[in-house]
This record gives structure tokens, C-alpha cells and sequence, in this order.
């Protein structure tokens, strides 16, 4: 099942494989850094923080037309910070969705180029 709406992001770079390949590069950066962040604000506890995290992850996301890992940011949004195994579950979860959404790009940049 496809994460990214490839034909609404192609029409968006205009099938410039490079241009994509160059944010999917800035994409893994800015979600690393974010994720780095949101372990740090739950290890905290600084709501204000997580908040500022997930809108800047959603920001991320909706510039690739991605919407499945939306649902784990909702998750992550109400997890209690004071349940250190509902917060690493999340994150975790959150972690293998960015590494799908990852893996799809790549496949993108690879049909892009050929």
C-alpha cells in the first residue's frame, strides 16, 4: 500500500528526479533531528516541546503528500509522557512508518531516473 501520492508529488517537482532525491536527503535529516527531539521532550517531560515536534513532523510530511504516519503523530499527540513503554511503543511505531515512507522515495527517485 502506497504512503506517498506519488502522482500528486511528481506533478509538484515535476518529475525531477534530482530535486527529489535532494529532499528525500532533507527529509531523513529533518525527521532524524525531529525524532531526537521528541525522545528528549518525552525523557523531559516538555509538552511544548513534543507539540512544536509533531507540527514541524507534519509539516514534513505534508510537503512529500504523505498521510498514514499523520495517525502515529495523533498517537504520540495524547500518549501519557509519565508511561515510559506507551511512549517508547509510539515512537517506535513512528519510526518504522518514516522508514517506510523512506523506502517509498526511494523507489520514486529509482522510476524518476529511468
Amino acid at each position: 500500500m502506497a504512503i506517498i501520492n506519488q502522482g500528486k508529488l511528481l506533478e509538484q517537482l515535476q518529475s525531477d528526479g534530482e530535486l527529489l532525491e535532494q529532499l528525500r536527503e532533507l527529509f531523513l535529516e529533518e525527521c532524524t533531528e525531529l525524532q531526537d527531539v521528541l525522545r528528549h521532550a518525552f525523557a523531559v517531560p516538555d509538552q511544548e516541546k513534543v507539540d512544536l515536534a509533531l507540527h514541524k513532523l507534519k509539516g514534513v510530511l505534508a510537503n512529500f503528500m504523505i498521510e498514514t504516519p499523520r495517525e502515529s503523530i495523533t498517537k504520540i499527540a495524547h500518549v501519557n509522557a509519565a508511561d515510559p513503554e506507551a511512549v517508547k511503543a509510539v515512537l517506535v511505531n513512528l519510526r518504522a512508518e518514516l522508514d517506510m515512507v523512506n523506502n517509498e522515495l526511494i523507489e520514486i527517485v529509482k522510476n524518476c531516473r529511468s
